[in-house]
């Protein structure tokens, strides 16, 4: 498998309330009493990228905001204001504090963060979620809503997790999307997410018209890395990650759509990768700002 890069970058946001408080040990965290917010409380000041090996450090800013919003699972979110505007940071990539696309990401959240101050950042993990298997009894569920009905009884009950990933994806004034490219197309997480959200009747319907997405107005960040250069004409027609990604959230209704890429990643001289990096650090934040 051509493995190019992957995971999680932190996102921030000023609230108040929390029922995880961090402890002595950064690595571990103690339950509070309240089981319907999430928010991870740091110090100040603190890079949430570890130093990375052969004397290379995660490029952030000391002056982050010193709150992360953790999701529930199931994708119940904490109940907010109709004021209040949030960004859907969903995260495709498995390598933690390794990982590139994320050194990326976090430029560009602590740029928005000081640019929104008033927006909720909600981190959706695609690599620790649960997310639904869509089953028979599931796509059955599918095929009824394709034919114009209802969902009702058990296939209702079945749907249930999926309903709550669409209302939750639906509920965000804009996306950013955090994923290495792997073999020319996006991981297998995001594309089962993917499959899970883009449903008829809730993204998109049928009408005498034509399709119509059901995402109207909404702004989408992708944030990718990739181990070799697809810009070439030689190598684009490989890259099968930004057409499908473009394609099928344009198919919902979202045209605003912005890629930032960092590439090449592998076979080069770490200069060469670190330049790659801080050219898409800074093109996140010119980004960041304006969403």
């Amino acid at each position: 498998m051509h493995l190019n890069e992957g995971q999680c970058a932190s996102s921030w946001f000023p609230a108040s309330g929390s029922d995880f408080k961090l402890c002595k040990n950064p690595h571990q965290f103690e339950l509070c009493k309240n089981p319907h917010q999430r928010d991870l409380h740091t110090q100040p000041g603190i890079s949430i990228f570890p130093q990375e090996e052969k004397g290379e450090k995660h490029i952030y800013s000391k002056e982050i905001p010193n709150r992360r919003r953790q999701a529930r699972k199931g994708g119940e979110m904490t109940r907010r204001g109709d004021d209040v505007k949030k960004l859907l940071h969903i995260i495709a990539t498995p390598r933690g504090e390794n990982s590139r696309t994320l050194r990326v990401s976090g430029i560009f959240l602590e740029e928005f963060m000081k640019t929104h101050p008033d927006w909720i950042i909600d981190e959706l993990d695609l690599f620790k979620e649960d997310l639904p298997k869509l089953t028979v009894r599931r796509v059955d569920g599918k095929y009824l809503l394709l034919d114009g009905k209802g969902l009702f009884g058990e296939l209702k009950e079945a749907w249930e997790e999926i309903v709550a990933h669409i209302e939750r994806f639906l509920s965000a004034d804009a996306s950013l999307i955090s994923t290495p490219m792997w073999n020319f197309h996006i991981p297998y997480v995001l594309k089962q997410y993917i499959d899970i959200i883009v449903q008829p009747r809730f993204l998109f319907k049928y009408t005498p018209e034509g399709v119509v997405g059901m995402a109207k107005g909404k702004k989408m960040v992708i944030i990718t890395s990739r181990g070799g250069d697809y810009s070439s004409d030689q190598m684009q027609p490989f890259d099968f990650q930004e057409p499908y990604l473009r394609a099928i959230f344009q198919f919902v209704g979202i045209t605003d759509i912005s890629f930032i890429i960092a590439q090449p990643m592998d076979g080069v001289e770490s200069r060469i990768r670190d330049q790659k990096i801080f050219e898409a650090q800074a093109l996140a934040r010119k980004i960041a700002t304006h969403v």
